[in-house]
């Protein structure tokens, strides 16, 4: 035992072998009995010696206990001089740096591959904001934030949800775009019903077919090999359609070819979207040109838009020989979904 030891515990004996000595032991009546008495009292500093070497001891390793526990957590977390936090490392360069080693993954279950873990789902909770990230202004306004958002009742349907403040001054913040669970993303919507939905002045969608011919002679009815096939994610929106390609009229007296985008079949609600060829006795007309409009009143889904040709439109109805894109030229169909 170190000499450190020893001291206290004989500071700790000392009263009791001087009660011992001068109390009780001496003022016994025989000299036997004074030296069992003293016999009694070394057997009891003795105990109480063990005891308290056994509190030492056991003190010793709950100080090394704690030591490692320090040391641990000094490992694990270090704060420089200048106040940077760093976790799993020992030089951070930010204000926090969190650093993990193990690669990012999209398991379900956290294996350590996350370096952090915000609590982002609470059944029953339907339209409800959890673990939200937040920028300040440096005052008290808070202005920027991401959050989790229940998109139904069972936890595993869950959005991310993106807030801003719009307006110059106080006021709270609102969603301004939302990412669905299954990957549709809404602008100025929570309920975003395509893979990109805004609500506001913003082409949605842009499709186009094209090709190099091949040239067809039908003079009236459908264009097979013009087609374009098209999903329409709002009802309320327009379609803005083009068509380019080159066209032909041909006749022995004045004639005139007459050629239309339809939808599903259908001519535009609101209005045709038509090209009139018109041919002098003899002439072969060959024109490129581009065909362009809207097309409103189509409902959301999918739809198929196609070209129809028509010899029979004035003047000379059923004089004209048709030709849609002569001598395998290049034609480009287009459609887009417009506010």
């Amino acid at each position: 035992m170190p000499n450190n030891y020893r001291l206290f515990v004989l500071l700790l004996i000392m009263p009791m072998w001087l009660q011992a000595t001068e109390t009780n032991c001496m003022e016994l009546p025989s000299l036997s009995q004074a030296m069992e008495c003293f016999w009694l009292r070394i057997q009891q500093v003795t105990t109480e010696n063990k005891r308290l070497q056994a509190k030492v001891q056991h003190l010793t390793q709950e100080n090394k206990r704690l030591q490692n526990d320090v040391t641990k957590l000094t490992d694990a977390v270090q704060v420089a001089k200048n106040g940077n936090v760093g976790i799993g490392t020992r030089n951070p360069k930010a204000t926090l740096q969190v650093w993990n080693n193990d690669e990012y993954n999209g398991k379900q279950s956290p294996t350590g591959q996350d370096s952090i873990i915000l609590r982002g789902a609470v059944n029953n909770s339907t339209g409800k904001y959890f673990g939200g990230i937040t920028w300040f202004d440096g005052g008290s306004r808070r202005r920027v934030g991401i959050s989790s958002v229940m998109e139904y009742f069972d936890s595993d349907h869950v959005g991310l949800a993106f807030f801003t403040h719009g307006t110059d001054g106080p006021g709270p913040m609102s969603e301004s775009m939302r990412i669905t669970r299954n990957g549709n993303v809404g602008i100025g919507t929570t309920s975003p019903g395509a893979k990109l939905h805004v609500n506001g002045n913003f082409i949605r969608t842009i499709a186009y077919a094209t090709g190099n011919g091949p040239q067809d002679g039908t003079n009236v009815g459908q264009i097979k090999s013009r087609v374009l096939r098209f999903t329409k994610a709002k009802a309320a929106t327009k379609l803005r359609i083009s068509y380019t390609d080159n066209f032909s009229t041909h006749g022995e007296r004045l004639s005139s070819c007459r050629w239309e985008i339809r939808v599903n079949g259908n001519s535009c609600p609101n209005q045709k979207l038509i090209y009139d060829d018109i041919s002098a006795t003899g002439d072969y007309t060959h024109t490129d040109h581009t065909v362009v409009g809207y097309c409103s009143g189509i409902k959301a889904g999918s739809h198929t838009i196609e070209v129809w040709v028509n010899s029979s439109a004035s003047p000379n109805p059923g004089s004209g020989n048709c030709q849609t894109g002569w001598n395998n030229s290049t034609w480009v169909l287009e459609a887009e979904e417009v506010n």
